[in-house]
């Protein structure tokens, strides 16, 4: 696993489990439940997800910048994807502020319409993390380390395979060696030196005299002399 990819899955995971509030009032709203009956701890616990959510995001948003893309097309979306989260920072923060400074809630601070768009960028957040990592990823699966360790385990393979082909070509080639003494040694001997070597490794038990005969290239009478 290369370190991108450990990287993207912590950020991946973290924005998801940041998300576990808001995705907890979705499913109660939706089955009718009145979200002013949550317990307070919920809150609380929604606010410190929040707060760790911008700790995340600015995780997503240095490992986009730190992300190399190979072709413009890719240079393009990383740029949406970090325009759009730099952005989100500024129109969803922005008229939080406005409200706290003016002593107003959100639904008082906004018109309608400004306020549903402003809700609808705070869902945002989270698809959007999640989907800039993800491209990020896809973009660059490994950094330099990774490619230089990976050009490493390569390079060891090849000479490991170098260094067998190297011995099974020293093997052969001594038993090329050790094939031809032994062939010029034979030739060398007598007609009844062979025949005796030939029945002291056994081949007078496995053959009739006249077939060892013809074997050795001699005369049945100077195999049986041997």
């Amino acid at each position: 696993m290369t370190n991108r990819q450990k990287i993207v899955i912590v950020l991946v995971v973290l924005s998801a489990v940041s998300a576990v509030g808001l995705y907890v009032v979705q499913g109660a709203l939706s089955t009718g439940a009145d979200a002013s009956l949550f317990p307070a701890w919920f809150w609380i616990a929604d606010y410190g997800l929040w707060a760790a959510r911008a700790a995340i995001e600015a995780g997503v948003i240095l490992y986009l910048f730190s992300t190399r893309a190979s072709t413009r097309g890719q240079q393009a979306v990383l740029t949406v994807f970090e325009v759009a989260l730099v952005g989100l920072i500024t129109l969803t923060v922005g008229p939080a502020l406005r409200a706290v400074g003016m002593g107003e809630t959100m639904r008082e601070s906004l018109s309608p319409p400004l306020y549903t768009a402003w809700q609808f960028a705070i869902a945002a957040y989270t698809s959007l993390m999640i989907g800039a990592a993800g491209f990020a990823y896809r973009v660059q699966p490994a950094d330099d380390a990774d490619q230089v360790t990976e050009l490493q385990s390569q390079v060891a393979r090849l000479l490991a395979q170098l260094r067998d082909a190297r011995a099974e070509t020293d093997q052969a080639r001594t038993e090329a060696t050790q094939a031809s003494a032994a062939v010029e040694a034979w030739g060398a001997m007598s007609k009844q030196a062979r025949a005796a070597l030939f029945k002291r490794i056994g081949g007078n038990g496995r053959h009739t005299a006249a077939e060892a005969a013809e074997l050795l290239g001699i005369s049945e009478s100077t195999y049986r002399r041997a």
